[in-house]
């Protein structure tokens, strides 16, 4: 089963817009359903643990949750490449 991506964030709400000055933009993009096989919302591609504790974090955390959250982006991407390449190239079946 392949993951499927999230919307991409505005510009405003990626990491690197981050000023360390002010509090992270929360990920949320309105899109709220957990996924079951990756734990992961797939909206934000936080992890229920991370939605519930976002409101009471300390910043320095969020900016973790979004250095995760690129991780995760990053990694679902290559997963969906790596799918698409062997149904192109007939690896899958």
């Amino acid at each position: 089963m392949v993951t499927t991506l999230p919307r991409p964030l505005p510009t405003s709400l990626k990491p690197q817009s981050m000023n360390d000055k002010l509090p992270p933009p929360s990920p949320c993009i309105d899109i709220c359903r957990m996924e079951q096989h990756t734990g992961l919302c797939v909206g934000c591609l936080r992890t229920i643990d991370e939605i519930t504790a976002w409101g009471g974090a300390p910043d320095e955390y969020k900016r973790g949750i979004w250095r995760a959250i690129e991780r995760r982006r990053s990694e679902l991407a290559d997963v969906a490449a790596n799918a698409t390449d062997a149904v192109v190239t007939g690896g899958l079946q």
